[in-house]
């Protein structure tokens, strides 16, 4: 601010010039990522076999680790935003559902993409689609008029909670982590 009124002729220096702000750290831990071996083993723990349906912890952790879609996204993805035949599989990142459950566009125009899925991950999900509750479904934001169906509902069809989905997933992946590799996530963005 103060270079603009300089700028302007306003003030001949900036008295501001060599001030500079100390940052102090927090204490705050750095984010732990998984190793490729603890996503194996989380994923191996939450793993059905066929022709078992899958948990929607397997697939949440599946899509969640093998896409990059926050959970946000993956709370706002719908069940019509999949594209499971044809060349290309994958799906269309194209709304989110923030923190008090509501259903909304993404925060930028930049944030909708088309996400390439793999043959497990297809596999997987055409799985879920045959156990998915599908209850009347909600009105998509773009397109007033038509019904979209949640890919990740709760049990009655609602949009997952950030609260169920820190007590249905984070938690047991937590005792999980510390019983066998001895140290928590860190939570630090994943849930929003």
């Amino acid at each position: 601010m103060m270079n603009d009124v300089v700028r302007r002729g306003e003030r001949l220096d900036n008295p501001a010039q060599t001030v500079r702000i100390r940052q102090q750290s927090r204490g705050e831990n750095k984010v732990k990522i998984p190793t490729l071996d603890e996503m194996r083993a989380i994923r191996n723990a939450f793993s059905t076999t066929p022709p078992l349906p899958p948990t929607f912890e397997e697939v949440w952790c599946a899509i969640t680790s093998l896409t990059g879609l926050r959970p946000s996204e993956n709370r706002g993805a719908a069940i019509e935003d999949l594209v499971l035949d044809g060349p290309l599989p994958g799906i269309h990142v194209l709304r989110r559902a923030d923190q008090w459950n509501k259903i909304g566009p993404l925060k930028s125009e930049s944030g909708r993409r088309f996400v390439p899925l793999g043959p497990q991950s297809v596999a997987l999900l055409k799985r879920w689609l045959l156990v998915v509750p599908q209850k009347a479904g909600f009105q998509d934001p773009g397109h007033p008029g038509r019904m979209l169906h949640l890919l990740f509902p709760t049990s009655i069809g609602t949009t997952q909670s950030l609260a169920n989905i820190y007590h249905r997933m984070w938690m047991p992946l937590n005792v999980y982590r510390t019983r066998f590799f001895g140290h928590k996530f860190e939570l630090s963005g994943l849930l929003h």
